[in-house]
């Protein structure tokens, strides 16, 4: 049982789960737009969220207020280093086999990346987390950029579909951030102006569960075999059910769940 415990404990806290499940989002998303390459796509995305995610880990390691998290993290440092570091020889050895255009790289991912620093780690004493308004934002484009756009700037001239498609990721991620919102609203400062903190939990529900229904409804345009498969619709009522769930007092065992809902995405593109 320990053993068990540990095992999940090391999922969760080392961001496995979270990598895996965006990786694998990704790799659906790409196989969806008869991209060959998904699987290649699938695991730089895996290395490129499992190194940032740690990287975000081990530099606010000190500050972490769950007492449970913090102290996995001091006992498994060196773990969260080779991590860190593994992942992101990883992810660049990936990106050089993948592109094809560089500047993808140069307007693309570089930015990405430097937000996504940014987003943590403060430059001239501000971190972009802290700015009003933008933190969901600023997650929710950084997954889109990284998991949608790039496969699709990279391997095509966008079509107007294309764009809807980037759209309709956006409104996603902005809804998997608000159950996270939603469990730090006394944990963010109060400048960051998160939705839970401006208009209340309830009201950031059901913001979650329409940007999911908007997410949705452009997906079953595009695609009319989405429309009424049972994957699909299961795998969203899944997340509505856990937005819905969501709360300050959840573990984050339960969070954990909100991020394999994107495994669950994955799973309904794969066999659409």
């Amino acid at each position: 049982m320990i053993l068990i415990q540990n095992l999940i404990k090391t999922l969760v806290y080392g961001n496995l789960i979270v990598a895996f499940s965006g990786a694998l989002l990704s790799s659906s998303f790409v196989k969806l737009v008869s991209i060959d390459s998904y699987i290649e796509y699938g695991l730089f995305t895996f290395f490129a969220i499992l190194g940032l995610y740690n990287y975000h880990r081990l530099s606010k390691m000190n500050a972490l207020i769950n007492a449970d998290l913090k102290n996995w993290c001091l006992k498994h440092k060196t773990l969260l280093y080779a991590l860190t570091i593994f992942s992101f020889i990883g992810a660049l050895f990936l990106v050089q086999l993948l592109i094809i255009d560089i500047e993808t790289v140069v307007l693309l991912l570089i930015p990405t990346v430097i937000l996504s620093s940014w987003y943590i780690i403060p430059i001239f004493n501000i971190r972009l987390r802290d700015i009003p308004f933008v933190k969901a934002p600023i997650v929710a484009l950084s997954w889109t950029s990284v998991l949608i756009a790039f496969p699709l700037i990279n391997q095509y001239s966008l079509t107007v579909n294309d764009y809807f498609r980037i759209f309709g990721f956006v409104l996603y991620f902005l809804a998997l951030t608000i159950p996270f919102d939603i469990r730090d609203k006394h944990v963010d400062i109060k400048n960051q102006r998160t939705l839970p903190q401006l208009a209340g939990t309830t009201i950031s529900k059901a913001g979650a569960l329409l940007f999911l229904l908007g997410f949705y409804a452009i997906f079953a345009i595009i695609y009319e075999e989405l429309r009424f498969s049972i994957p699909f619709l299961v795998a969203l009522f899944f997340t509505a059910v856990l937005f819905l769930l969501s709360n300050e007092r959840r573990s984050y065992a339960f969070f954990a769940l909100v991020d394999f809902s994107m495994a669950m995405i994955a799973l309904a593109f794969f066999y659409k």
